[in-house]
């Protein structure tokens, strides 16, 4: 059993954020919940709810995710997974340690260094300048231009993790890869990822 006892959604891990609990009221007054497991669920039910501005949920440019998420995936976890324990309280850090070394096979400091050495940065390169051709393809500063859509929240979702969890000088350097279109970028999402703490 897990927390609020959510299964996981298809072959998700378990138990995985992001997840959205909304309360309802049905006709008869009683309350009842419902929850959202998925990013894309969550923004339908939020473009449901409230819509405005439109956010494009369906367009092709959404299924480019999966690219711009998994191709980093293997030097963007070395270089920011790597040190999500320094962010985390002591208890939890060692926990964190623990179970990614179980599954990595080594430690986060010796999968860090191993795969800056094998080029972690280079690919990150590559992939900065794939998405920078993207974000050019309509002129940006958003995937679609002006127009918000998926695409461009599941983006901000990856460099709000690299600055909140990162060391600062490892996102200073995905920002710095990322050039004019990040920064052009970064700046046209800021109501989408920032708080009034920022």
């Amino acid at each position: 059993m897990g927390i609020f006892s959510i299964s996981p959604l298809n072959e998700d891990p378990a138990y995985t954020l992001p997840m959205l609990r909304v309360e309802r009221k049905s006709p008869t007054g009683e309350r009842n919940s419902i929850y959202l497991r998925d990013s894309a669920d969550i923004v339908k039910y939020i473009n449901d709810s409230y819509p405005e501005p439109a956010v494009d949920i369906d367009g092709p440019i959404n299924a480019a995710f999966g690219e711009l998420k998994n191709k980093p995936g293997p030097p963007f976890s070395a270089i920011v997974l790597t040190v999500v324990p320094d962010r985390l309280a002591e208890v939890s850090a060692v926990y964190f340690r623990a179970t990614r070394k179980a599954w990595l096979g080594c430690s986060l400091e010796e999968r860090r260094h191993k795969r800056i050495e094998e080029g972690a940065w280079t690919e990150m390169e590559e992939w900065a300048n794939e998405v920078r051709g993207l974000l050019r393809k309509k002129g940006g500063p958003l995937f679609l231009g002006e127009k918000l859509c998926l695409l461009d929240i599941r983006f901000v979702g990856l460099l709000k993790w690299a600055e909140v969890v990162g060391k600062p000088e490892d996102y200073a350097r995905i920002m710095q890869l990322g050039g004019e279109e990040f920064a052009r970028f970064w700046q046209a999402a800021k109501p989408i990822y920032c708080t009034e703490q920022d």
